[in-house]
């Protein structure tokens, strides 16, 4: 599901249009899986770690 999540963000292509044959999930599970992430606050949590420091490198 994050597979094909990713590919869409990645690519610009519609949801209905990801190609069932990557095995990455259905355009719609993974529209509705996203927006649910969204509103539950999960794709905000792990970027603050992941992102570079503001006082640059050490």
């Amino acid at each position: 599901m994050l597979c094909g999540i990713i590919f869409v963000l990645k690519t610009g292509i519609q949801w209905d249009d990801l190609p069932a044959e990557l095995g990455l999930g259905y355009g719609r599970n993974c529209r509705e899986t996203l927006a649910a992430w969204q509103e539950a606050g999960v794709w905000q949590r792990p970027w603050p770690a992941a992102a570079p420091s503001q006082e640059g490198p050490r």
